[in-house]
């Protein structure tokens, strides 16, 4: 039986699990960035939000969905490397991907997380790697997990390892290439259980100081990871989000790097891997991804 889950159980976690892993990520760091934040957009796609086909007062009629994120984020350096955490509770509103029954009406809760972990090659070698606009060359591992209390029941696992490059800019860019693995879930098959076959990943994230602020975000291009849970062939996904972020707690003659509010963008296409625009196996005109292409509002809190 599909379990509903509180609207507001989430949120706690999210606060709980920020002072359980600020303090050991930071423990040895020889610099650290420690925030809550908060992202709100309101044209977010998923797939099975629309039958083509149906009434317009169908459960499943809505085009664009209204999605409120709350989430921690720590990043930290010591002498061999740095550590990036990044958790999140994601909480679509109205009608969402195929929730059945009377719960579908209300979206749906998801979690979120990542962890990533760069070694400097300079710092293991002893050398200095790089130069001019090259920084430094790195090795990148970790992996993505989550859950999602949908009728698919999704539950992603994912771990990534690869090259990495930085860039010489005022702030960090980071570029890579690694080897990407999926395991998931999908309650409707059997088993449930589905591990996708091992693909790459272009990977790029950016802080860069320009006037009076910064802009920041990440760029992710997941190759074909073979069939997705309805036996259809997956394609290259792409998903990018990007903020421009400016500092306002020191515009309103606050401390510098405390509190950031801006604007931004989130572009998702093939979103999970399947082809955009599909149909459902078996089921015409129920069309399970379309392209995310939103804007973004965020609200940081540095401490």
């Amino acid at each position: 039986m599909y379990q509903r889950r509180s609207k507001t159980r989430g949120f706690p976690l999210v606060a709980a699990l920020a002072l359980c892993l600020a303090a050991p990520l930071a423990a040895a760091a020889d610099w650290s960035d420690t925030y809550l934040f908060t992202n709100y957009g309101s044209a977010y796609k998923f797939p099975g939000t629309k039958f083509d086909t149906t009434p317009s007062g169908d459960n499943y009629r809505d085009k664009d969905v209204p999605v409120w994120t709350i989430g921690f984020q720590h990043v930290s350096g010591y002498k061999l490397g740095t550590n990036f955490f990044n958790i999140e509770i994601i909480r679509s509103q109205g009608k969402n991907d195929p929730v059945h029954g009377d719960y579908g009406n209300q979206g749906a809760q998801e979690i979120f997380g990542v962890y990533r972990h760069t070694l400097s090659l300079s710092a293991l070698s002893g050398a200095k790697l790089g130069g001019g606009f090259v920084r430094d060359f790195g090795l990148v591992g970790g992996i993505n997990f989550g859950a999602k209390n949908n009728a698919v029941n999704a539950s992603p696992f994912d771990y990534v390892i690869g090259p990495n490059i930085s860039f010489n800019v005022p702030g960090f860019w980071d570029i890579g290439v690694q080897l990407y693995k999926e395991t998931n879930n999908n309650r409707f098959n059997s088993p449930t259980k589905q591990s996708f076959k091992s693909t790459w990943l272009l990977a790029s994230a950016w802080g860069i100081d320009a006037g009076p602020g910064k802009f920041k975000g990440f760029l992710s291009m997941t190759g074909a990871k073979g069939k997705d849970t309805g036996g259809v062939d997956t394609k290259t996904e792409t998903l990018l989000e990007t903020f421009y972020m400016f500092d306002v707690g020191q515009a309103m003659g606050g401390s510098k790097g405390t509190w950031y509010a801006g604007p931004g963008f989130q572009y998702w296409k093939n979103k999970y891997g399947t082809f955009d625009g599909a149909d459902a196996p078996g089921i015409p005109g129920f069309i399970v991804s379309k392209t995310t292409s939103t804007p973004l509002a965020r609200l940081e809190g540095h401490f």
